[in-house]
């Protein structure tokens, strides 16, 4: 029979609800400072232009190239609020979502199997995410995305959700990946949670409807990027010259062609190469970039080795910290978090995970336990074949600390069990 959820169940903890709203004031003060439509350059500057051609009507072959997601958020509230005002509510919004990824972890880790200290500690450390903070105050993708995948899984890892809940957490992974692709294949993982049901048929329609859902938004943004370029493509068409510049030795591509000038700089490319790239094929021409990104590694296998690089920077243990990083002061106070970060929440996630490997160790953990697992290593991929950027780990910071949260509660109860004393969690 499946269980029902009660109110107690979904009841948050004094200490969490505490901690959520001093999450919500700190967010809130920063978005309010540093007021998103204020900083408008580069990624920014782009979403916002393709939200202001969406609330006219115009549609642009450019719009293809990055996830047309974010750019649709954007344009609910320009299309109502104007574009002014709109950046305002948008960094508010941003802020809440941030801020609710609080207790959204505290809750994930209760799921999971660990104690309400546990899940303290977890939202403790959402709360003073120091990234989590600093993109409420910036026009880009990654507190809607971490927000989304957040509520997504904890949706999914309910025993027992309903059909409406399961739909909801389709729709939030599939509003994720419409911002960021690269969280497309998540929806897979999240989807297998649908196992843990008894019944077959249920276990089979959960899955469907799950995928389903997710399916919507994503089908959406593709249809419209295939309108806007009159050829079939998917949700955004900027991997291809990702792929091909995170291994070549290019700092710099610009295109000049019938479609205007372009010029692309990412972010680790700028720690490395000197040589500047002139092209006559637009960005979005996804399958040319790919071809040569794929022609260069077999030209130069050696890269695949030296993408390793990625990791490292994207872990916040390299020489790149959270762009931009141009405001005074917060350089150092980034690269601190970073290691920090490094040393308390990914290095504990990891071992955990390895431990995973053993079968008596695998056996003691759930089936959500060793997706969320999945799920943040799958998060890796991305950084390594793509871009070598801290921002791209971001999305997955809440659910790394909730690994690494768990890591040391099961470190905890090993040491206990072998007679060890530990520290109380």
């Amino acid at each position: 029979m499946r269980r029902k959820i009660s109110l107690r169940d979904l009841s948050v903890p004094a200490g969490v609800r505490i901690l959520f709203w001093i999450a919500l004031g700190i967010r809130l003060y920063f978005a309010v400072t540093h007021p998103p439509g204020n900083f408008l350059f580069s990624d920014m500057l782009s979403y916002h232009n393709v939200a202001l051609d969406l609330v006219a009507g115009r549609v642009d072959a450019w719009h293809a190239f990055r996830p047309i997601g974010y750019s649709a958020f954007l344009a609910t509230f320009y299309r109502w609020l104007g574009p002014e005002l709109g950046a305002v509510v948008v960094g508010a919004v941003q802020a809440l979502m941030s801020a609710a990824i609080v207790p959204l972890a505290a809750r994930t880790v209760r799921l999971l199997g660990g104690a309400g200290a546990t899940s303290l500690l977890a939202a403790a450390l959402v709360t003073i995410s120091v990234p989590l903070v600093y993109y409420t105050g910036f026009l880009l993708t990654e507190v809607p995305t971490a927000f989304l995948l957040a509520l997504s899984v904890a949706i999914m890892l309910e025993p027992g959700a309903r059909s409406i809940n399961v739909v909801a957490g389709g729709l939030s992974i599939g509003c994720a990946a419409a911002m960021r692709p690269n969280l497309a294949p998540i929806a897979l993982l999240l989807a297998a949670l649908s196992c843990r049901h008894p019944s077959a048929r249920h276990r089979l329609s959960r899955a469907v409807l799950f995928v389903a859902a997710a399916t919507l938004p994503l089908g959406a943004a593709a249809a419209y990027n295939s309108m806007a370029l009159g050829r079939t493509v998917g949700p955004a068409t900027n991997g291809g010259v990702n792929f091909y510049l995170n291994f070549a030795d290019v700092r710099t591509i610009r295109y000049q062609g019938s479609f205007g000038r372009y010029w692309i700089t990412p972010a680790p490319n700028a720690f490395r190469g000197e040589r500047t790239e002139l092209t006559n094929v637009p960005f979005f021409d996804e399958e040319y970039y790919y071809a040569r990104g794929a022609h260069f590694l077999r030209e130069h296998p050696w890269a695949l080795v030296s993408g390793t690089r990625n990791l490292v920077e994207g872990a916040g243990v390299g020489e790149q910290v959270f762009w931009p990083n141009w405001l005074e002061g917060y350089e150092s106070l980034f690269h601190t978090y970073s290691r920090v970060f490094f040393s308390v929440i990914l290095v504990p996630s990891c071992v955990w995970t390895l431990c995973l490997a053993n079968p008596v160790f695998r056996r003691m953990e759930s089936l959500g336990a060793k997706c969320l697992a999945a799920i943040c290593f799958g998060g890796v991929l991305p950084i390594y074949f793509f871009l070598g950027d801290p921002r791209m780990r971001v999305p997955f910071d809440p659910l790394w600390t909730v690994l690494g949260s768990m890591a040391f509660e099961r470190a905890r109860r090993r040491l206990a069990s072998a007679g060890v004393p530990g520290p109380s969690v």
